[in-house]
């Protein structure tokens, strides 16, 4: 019996499907880590902005707070508005003399 030359071409087909599949799979991976390494840098970008973001409305939200406070005391406490109008435009009663002094150093 004579005996069959073994056939060369399958292992080559497998071979080559496998190194096709394996570049393939390399050139996936380059792909996603230039393009996915670049979004992941954007994405952290942005989680700073928003904590930035999120410290800065805390920061106005207590300002808001305290503003809505005074706005209150200027609306019901007639003593504060005395005060005020006392340190900081220098009015006087009838009657009564502002003298200025000099600020201590």
């Amino acid at each position: 019996m004579a005996q069959k030359a073994p056939n060369k071409a399958v292992p080559l087909a497998r071979s080559t499907r496998w190194r096709l599949l394996f570049l393939a799979a390399f050139l996936a991976l380059v792909v996603y880590i230039a393009a996915g390494d670049g979004l992941l840098l954007d994405v952290r970008e942005q989680e700073r902005e928003l904590t930035k973001l999120e410290v800065q409305v805390d920061r106005l939200q207590t300002e808001n707070d305290s503003l809505r406070r005074v706005l209150d005391r200027l609306d019901n406490d007639m003593d504060y508005i005395e005060k005020l109008a006392r340190e900081e435009l220098g009015l006087a009663k009838p009657g009564e003399a502002v003298i200025p002094l000099k600020e201590g150093d």
